[in-house]
């Protein structure tokens, strides 16, 4: 599970005064942040948004569709997945087992794990949470199978990166250890304790990864590269019967808007916490040694605005779904934003709408929407004639050259095994390679489009042109390629 901090964290936090935040009705910003969201669907925008201030909601309202293909809007109840956000229950139950008694921050792994090997031993539950244990930031992919027993070996051989407890490195390996922790210590499965303590006394009923009961209309379909539905992942974890340990308790977890409005007021309200333990959460333990004042405490980032005022906040995605949370503690606006459509262009989405909430002389460019659903749109709206008016379309589009290779080589590919305009696929991939002449992964792709179009002779031919050009190293795409030609050789 990926996390996304903080891409110009300082330059997007509010500069305005607090005097700015009363000038505003609620009426009035609800309109204005509407407006420009309602606006922005057409560029690609699609997900919920939830602003919170002083504990009223003034805005929370689904854009876009949480499925295309049948026409379902996204909604406050539209279910997505919220990634490394999932970290701050994780934090929570933590702190839930401290105010057990069960636990200490200052237990180490030794005294929850046998045969931790000596350079290991003394990293304690506090190290864990705020990032500072020395532990790898990946264990694997998230959807890779592995067993508790292999898990736990991969962080008891690995190499530290650093002395525990000496600096920070955001590790999702450590709150999947948290997670066990969790498990070990209380007896129930993770899922089921955070459910009971957490998310029941905060009366959130659609939070999780396989407990609540999820309605299939009301979760969000996440879509690769905004172009390729690639379904949910609550029916990736039912074929998995449930998450695997790359994933459980650092990402992965799903909720709504409307649930974490409830989590908000529950933090807020010292519900599912007392005061001094839920502080714990927003305290800045480790300074994450980037350029500004940002800090990590335990499940989200610490830091202020330049009045000086206290700002906490997470983030987590995927290829297919982002969010992010933040919340301006001191000022008690809380907002957040979810979708099931990432890209580069939408993860602002939230840093545009605090600025709106906190300027309300701020008035925001556009989205800019994703190159690849601008490629699929030109795609979809020309015949094939009009090909060599795709580079110069793009460039009055951007206002720069088509830069990337990846957008025709991703689209050519989604559009191989397209009911419709598959036409345009081999087109695409050629126009690729044209632009691109030295990349042998371009090769490889047209060679799949070939085979696709049962082309063989010219996918041979692919694929050999995407070996001659493969690089001294790293050659990502030279197995398939070698993999291709021996069975298209085979059945010469």
């Amino acid at each position: 599970m990926k996390v996304l901090f903080f891409r110009s964290l300082l330059m997007v936090l509010v500069f305005t005064s607090a005097k700015s935040i009363a000038q505003e009705s609620n009426d009035l910003l609800k309109k204005r942040v509407d407006n420009y969201l309602n606006e922005n669907i057409s560029n690609g925008l699609s997900g919920a948004v939830l602003i919170v201030r002083n504990g009223e909601i003034l805005l929370s309202k689904g854009y876009g569709f949480a499925n295309r293909e049948d026409n379902i809007k996204n909604t406050p109840k539209t279910v997505f997945d919220i990634g490394s956000n999932t970290k701050q229950f994780t934090a929570a139950a933590i702190l839930k087992l401290v105010e057990q008694e069960k636990i200490s921050l200052t237990d180490n792994l030794e005294t929850f794990f046998k045969n931790v090997p000596e350079d290991k031993k003394k990293i304690t539950i506090h190290q864990l949470l705020s990032h500072s244990a020395g532990i790898k930031t990946y264990s694997g992919s998230d959807f890779d199978v592995i067993s508790l027993d292999d898990f736990l070996k991969y962080v008891f051989t690995s190499e530290l990166l650093f002395s525990p407890g000496t600096k920070y490195n955001y590790s999702n390996v450590g709150y999947s250890v948290l997670a066990i922790i969790i498990e070990q210590v209380s007896g129930q499965e993770y899922e089921d304790f955070i459910s009971q303590y957490l998310f029941k006394p905060a009366g959130m009923q659609q939070t999780g990864y396989l407990l609540p009961k999820w309605k299939d209309k009301l979760v969000a379909q996440g879509h690769k590269y905004t172009i390729e539905n690639i379904g949910t992942m609550i029916d990736r974890y039912k074929e998995q019967n449930g998450p695997t340990w790359h994933l459980k308790g650092n990402g992965g977890i799903h909720s709504t808007s409307e649930d974490l409005y409830k989590w908000y007021l529950a933090l807020k309200n010292n519900i599912v916490l007392p005061e001094h333990l839920k502080e714990k959460l927003f305290t800045p333990h480790i300074s994450q040694g980037r350029e500004g004042n940002s800090s990590y405490g335990y499940g989200w980032v610490v830091t202020e605005t330049s009045r000086q005022t206290k700002v906490v906040l997470h983030n987590g995605a995927n290829p297919f779904f982002f969010s992010e949370m933040i919340w301006f503690t001191e000022d008690d606006v809380f907002i957040v934003y979810s979708t099931n459509s990432r890209s580069d262009e939408s993860e602002g989405v939230a840093r545009v709408v605090q600025r709106m909430v906190f300027d309300q002389n701020y008035q925001p460019e556009p989205m800019v929407k994703s190159q690849y659903s601008y490629i699929l749109e030109f795609v979809e709206s020309n015949n094939l004639n009009n090909i060599s008016k795709l580079t110069t379309s793009f460039k009055g589009k951007y206002g720069f050259e088509l830069g990337d290779k990846s957008v025709l080589n991703r689209v050519g590919y989604f559009l191989i095994h397209q009911d419709e305009k598959n036409e345009w696929a081999i087109p695409l991939l050629k126009l690729n390679i044209d632009l691109f002449p030295g990349d042998g992964n371009l090769w490889d792709t047209l060679g799949e489009a070939y085979i696709a179009t049962d082309q063989k002779l010219r996918a041979i031919d692919s694929f050999e042109k995407a070996l001659e050009l493969q690089p001294e190293s790293n050659c990502y795409w030279c197995d398939n390629a070698t993999d291709k030609l021996k069975k298209l050789k085979t059945t010469e």
